[in-house]
């Protein structure tokens, strides 16, 4: 499959495993110079160097280890990925969720740790990312459209 991807830049959060990893995965062979991210370093590596193993003709996926659900680690990972990729193109949200559990099993400490993780962590890092990419005209349907004379 073409799409068009090659000398992209892509983030791909939660990628050591699961959606994350199949997604890295593709845009990898697609082109795209990604870099990886996920909590679990040992798991992350593992995933970069199978990745790498998979399309040797491609540049080797970065990686980072974070914890996305720390709202403080957003900022600093965002700027890191910025100067390591050079710029973003692509932004893949993705999170592991919290461990499953019956509703009246879930303290309100739990929803709320599962809302900051799932949601809030990519509110946040879409808000770090989303100027540059918007510059880059890249990313989003409403960074090629123009209105009042600039970038929407």
């Amino acid at each position: 499959m073409e799409l068009n991807l090659k000398g992209k830049k892509a983030i791909v959060c939660a990628a050591s495993k699961g959606l994350g990893f199949a997604v890295a995965r593709r845009l990898h062979l697609e082109g795209c110079e990604i870099l990886m991210c996920s909590r679990n370093m040992d798991d992350l590596k593992s995933a970069a160097e199978k990745i790498a193993r998979d399309n040797s003709a491609n540049q080797p996926p970065k990686y980072l280890s974070v914890d996305l659900s720390n709202p403080d680690n957003i900022a600093k990972f965002a700027s890191t990925a910025q100067e390591l990729l050079g710029r973003v193109d692509i932004l893949i949200n993705n999170v592991g969720g919290p461990p499953p559990s019956s509703a009246q099993a879930t303290s309100s400490e739990q929803w709320q740790a599962g809302f900051n993780q799932i949601f809030m962590s990519a509110v946040l890092l879409t808000q770090a990312l989303a100027p540059a990419m918007k510059k880059n005209k890249f990313g989003s349907p409403t960074a090629h459209r123009e209105e009042s004379g600039g970038v929407v």
